[in-house]
């Protein structure tokens, strides 16, 4: 006679997830790249400090080589393209 035994498996899966930037982040790097670049960062907030919108012009795209601001708005971009986006202020 046979004994047939299932064994359980166990199966990990590793997935690296990453948080969303917080507002208040969103909103210092809007103040530090205002102050930085002045007309070539352009934000629309909401009543408070919220930031709604930002038009950044492309010319910051090439200092992020050299700028910590301008870093972090490129990663910005990435992480939130629907709020942050590079375009020609006319």
């Amino acid at each position: 006679r046979e004994v047939v035994r299932e064994v359980p498996v166990t199966t990990v899966v590793t997935k690296e997830v990453t948080a969303p930037p917080s507002e208040d982040y969103i909103t210092n790097v809007s103040i530090s790249g205002q102050r930085v670049y002045g007309k070539k960062v352009d934000v629309t907030y909401d009543g408070q400090l919220h930031v709604m919108k930002m038009v950044v012009d492309p010319e910051v795209k090439s200092c992020e080589q050299y700028c910590p601001v301008a870093r972090e708005l490129g990663s910005l971009a990435q992480k939130l393209p629907e709020r942050v986006v590079y375009r020609k202020k006319y």
